[in-house]
């Protein structure tokens, strides 16, 4: 079992470029640096979904081996040499976990409109009502996993249960999901999608107390190949 983690950060008004610029290598350091890290992505965020949160303005993602590599991460010295970066441009975060089984990923790229080298994170928060029946829940996991076989846009899906596995990990929200599509102009084919219309939303809706999207756009994807890391394009 993988587990997610993704920060998403608010820069303080009038911080300083350079300063912000220097918290932002110095995350792109992580990976080089913690062992059991195994995936990242990082970049700003946008409005590329309707509802796409407009509260944060930087965000990453980072896959690890395990729970216990979770917690290895969050205590890792070169994790509190960063966060002497983030007090004083950052003027508040969220952070998300979930476990994750399985990934699925398309072999096949798709022809698309718009900036071929800059993809998009869309990363969803979900909380179920406590009243909703188990199996109902299920059958709305089930149709949502089928996303990536329904839109050819989506690259790469990874879904699961949310979870404390970093100290500071909202409780707030039960099950997420972050897909990766082709293109910021591919994530507006995404939101209008009949499947996402006319399926996952009916289902969605009668079940859902709350949600939060954010997405972010990034151009290069970091990660392990064993015991180090390597920089590689998102194609």
């Amino acid at each position: 079992m993988g587990v997610s983690h993704s920060v998403f950060v608010a820069f303080k008004p009038g911080a300083p470029e350079p300063a912000i610029q220097e918290f932002i290598d110095a995350l792109d350091e992580f990976p080089a640096n913690k062992p059991g890290l195994r995936r990242w992505i990082s970049g700003k965020t946008g409005p590329y979904y309707p509802s796409a949160s407009k509260e944060f303005t930087h965000a990453f993602c980072c896959e690890v081996d395990s729970p216990q590599a979770m917690l290895d991460y969050a205590s890792h010295p070169f994790h509190r040499e960063a966060a002497k970066h983030m007090g004083p441009i950052v003027d508040h975060y969220l952070v998300l976990d979930f476990e994750y089984t399985r990934v699925q990923q398309s072999a096949v790229v798709h022809q698309v409109s718009g900036d071929g080298q800059q993809a998009v994170a869309h990363v969803v928060m979900l909380k179920f009502k406590e009243e909703v029946p188990a199996e109902q829940v299920q059958e709305f996991i089930t149709l949502l996993d089928r996303f990536p076989r329904e839109k050819p846009h989506i690259r790469r899906w990874i879904s699961g249960k949310t979870g404390p596995f970093y100290p500071s990990a909202t409780k707030d929200y039960t099950y997420a999901f972050i897909a990766e599509v082709d293109s910021i102009e591919a994530m507006k084919e995404y939101a209008v999608h009949p499947y996402h219309r006319d399926v996952v939303g009916p289902k969605l809706g009668p079940i859902m107390e709350k949600v939060l999207v954010v997405d972010f756009a990034f151009s290069r994807v970091m990660q392990s190949a064993q015991d180090y890391f390597q920089v590689v394009r998102y194609r």
